[in-house]
């Protein structure tokens, strides 16, 4: 067993009755918040078999695309506060890097969180010159489209 206390965020670790990585993106006391691929899951420190020397693996880029979009598509349903962040922050970095002038958040029309937390990103993000809700026939109450500052002149 794994003190609380030694492990911290960043740390890749062997998790009793999983065969595979898990890396620790959170620690609440005698709770671990761990990522194992695209899952996360909390597990408490009994679990922890032990901490892993970190991998040296560089994450490989396995897409490229040969035709620029015009808009990059982030879907976020069903995804909590949390993660919808990261996914558009992911979503909006991806394309300022590719050079596309639009990114469309698809959070669905629900109960109005997830569109809340669009706007919230959106308003506190640098590079997004402004943000609307989408035509209807483009999903409407449902989609946000951003422009990015990159695109005005």
């Amino acid at each position: 067993m794994v003190d609380a206390m030694k492990v911290v965020v960043g740390d890749e670790l062997e998790i009793s009755g999983y065969s595979v990585r898990a890396r620790v993106i959170g620690v609440m006391d005698d709770i671990v918040v761990v990522a194992i691929g695209s899952l996360r899951t909390k597990i408490r420190c009994s679990q922890i078999v032990r901490r892993l020397p970190a991998s040296n693996e560089v994450p490989r880029r396995t897409y490229c695309p040969s035709v620029i979009a015009t808009s990059v598509d982030v879907d976020i349903h069903g995804m909590r506060a949390d993660e919808a962040r990261e996914a558009i922050e992911r979503g909006l970095d991806d394309a300022l890097r590719s050079g596309t002038p639009h990114v469309r958040l698809i959070h669905g029309k629900g109960t109005g969180v997830l569109r809340a937390v669009v706007a919230e990103v959106l308003t506190e993000h640098t590079e997004v010159h402004a943000f609307e809700m989408a035509r209807s026939t483009d999903g409407g109450e449902g989609v946000t489209i951003a422009t990015l500052e990159a695109w005005i002149s």
